[in-house]
């Protein structure tokens, strides 16, 4: 079983890949094969973290590839061009990968797992996630004119979700960080309310409320971490201010 892990993870990416291809080539297959990559996904969780469903550590490690499994699979229905979609796709498939593989050192071969490999990859697929998520949302409002609070409900238990996940792999209990949980995700979803006003395509707005939701959770993870260098603050905001200018002064308005 040992040498089964070993090879876990690129077995599930070369299996969601097949079938991810599949979908490509005849999209109403997404309603059947979607649930099958979900459930692979699922599986090698559950098999990378000890084959038990009802440890905690099962369930948190799963939030963050299936949340971003799913937002791939809407961003990817909505994505126009060959060439695109299956840059996309590898894409995808590299960052799964490598989240498998970090709960596979993680767990099994830990002399390799880098310290903070887990929370760093969980930043980074989480932001992922929220922009595909945003963009993928204000495409079924556009499109099939799916109900807006309806989206927005589903948005904020995603970015709660996340945003628990993130503070967990960062090593803060919930109950020190349970109101952080709460402001972030109804602040990101008030950040998606509003952008969705505003006369720019979705693909600007997806940004925006990702920006929003990178300095909010940037923020308060460094902060619950005990990291209150007012040269931390200024940095984000900098960076924040300097990335949203450039959004603003790049995007087609009307």
């Amino acid at each position: 079983m040992k040498h089964f892990n070993n090879f876990l993870p690129w077995l599930v990416i070369l299996a969601v890949f097949g079938l991810s291809e599949q979908i490509l080539q005849q999209p109403k297959q997404v309603y059947y094969l979607g649930p099958v990559i979900l459930i692979l996904i699922i599986l090698s969780v559950w098999q990378l973290t000890g084959r038990e469903v009802k440890i905690e550590k099962f369930w948190r490690f799963l939030i963050t590839p299936l949340l971003f499994s799913m937002a791939g699979m809407l961003f990817l229905g909505f994505l126009e061009g060959q060439y695109a979609r299956q840059l996309f796709l590898l894409g995808q498939m590299v960052l799964l990968w490598a989240y498998l593989e970090i709960i596979f050192l993680r767990y099994h071969l830990r002399p390799k797992y880098e310290p903070y490999s887990l929370e760093n990859v969980t930043v980074h697929l989480n932001l992922i996630t929220i922009y595909l998520t945003a963009c993928g949302f204000y495409n079924l409002i556009l499109f099939l004119a799916i109900n807006f609070w309806l989206l927005l409900g589903l948005f904020v238990l995603i970015g709660l979700l996340m945003s628990y996940q993130l503070i967990w792999a960062s090593g803060v209990t919930t109950r020190v960080g349970w109101h952080y949980l709460a402001v972030i995700s109804l602040l990101t979803a008030e950040l998606f309310w509003i952008v969705n006003y505003l006369p720019t395509s979705i693909y600007v707005n997806g940004l925006m409320v990702t920006l929003g939701y990178y300095l909010m959770s940037g923020l308060s993870r460094n902060w619950l971490l005990g990291i209150r260098d007012s040269q931390v603050i200024k940095r984000y905001l900098i960076i924040g201010s300097f990335i949203l200018l450039i959004i603003l002064i790049t995007a087609k308005w009307f």
